[in-house]
């Protein structure tokens, strides 16, 4: 599963075992749920905007704290 290899991923960078430590498996979904959003936005749009920026923006927009600070 995508998220398995992202979580992984993510505790090798940190060198922390996954199991115990709750940041590679929040990581991993977050990461793919962002995917996601751009994809679905993407198909939404006929595919008609460029996908990788769209990624681009759904990173930048977890960066932000996705628009939800006041």
């Amino acid at each position: 599963m995508l998220v398995d290899k992202i979580s992984e991923f993510v505790a090798d960078r940190l060198g922390v075992d996954p199991v115990a430590d709750q940041r590679p498996g929040l990581a991993g979904g977050v990461v793919l749920a962002a995917l996601m959003a751009a994809l679905r936005t993407w198909v939404a749009n006929d595919a008609r905007d460029d996908l990788p920026a769209m990624v681009d923006r759904a990173f930048d927009l977890l960066d932000e704290g996705l628009g939800l600070r006041s």
